[in-house]
């Protein structure tokens, strides 16, 4: 792994240790309702942030080896630390996802920014996608797949267009 990507690694993973950390659940009980969504809309921002920052880091990565030029060999070790970034950002998004199911009316009632809890509910939806394996990925499909061919078969498929 070059320099460069080593020190923006570090740096990542340093900020999703910091993002791990954070208190969201204890918090909900005692807190001051409004204080806490205040806190909450940091958070749920700070969850995007540091997403956009993991993929960022994956695909400027991805890019560098992918590119012959830069004769940069595929570095299975780097990859599977990325996939540790997305696999602890993933376990704490989804605390903080469960966390705003309690703080929603209130959170919304205050007028918080829902596009940021809409981004992290997206966000966490790719990476699961991203960290499962294939088979389980693809299994819908194929399960669809096959009910439309069957669908076709017996003619109780509607006709599109």
């Amino acid at each position: 792994m070059a320099n460069a990507n080593t020190a923006r690694f570090k740096s990542v993973k340093t900020r999703n240790g910091l993002y791990r950390r954070c208190e969201h659940e204890s918090v909900v009980e005692n807190s001051n309702r409004a204080q806490l969504c205040f806190q909450f809309a940091d958070l749920a921002l700070q969850g995007v942030d540091l997403f956009d920052a993991i993929n960022s880091l994956d695909e400027d990565w991805r890019m560098l080896v992918a590119d012959p030029a830069n004769q940069i060999q595929h570095d299975e070790a780097f990859d599977q630390k990325v996939t540790e970034l997305y696999r602890s950002w993933l376990e704490t998004s989804q605390k903080v996802l469960h966390t705003y199911t309690r703080l929603r009316n209130d959170y919304v009632e205050r007028g918080f920014d829902q596009d940021r809890i809409r981004a992290l509910e997206s966000a966490v939806r790719e990476v699961e996608g991203l960290l499962s394996s294939d088979s389980v990925f693809f299994t819908d499909l194929w399960t669809l797949r096959d009910e439309a061919i069957d669908q076709h078969h017996n003619g109780s498929a509607e006709v599109v267009g």
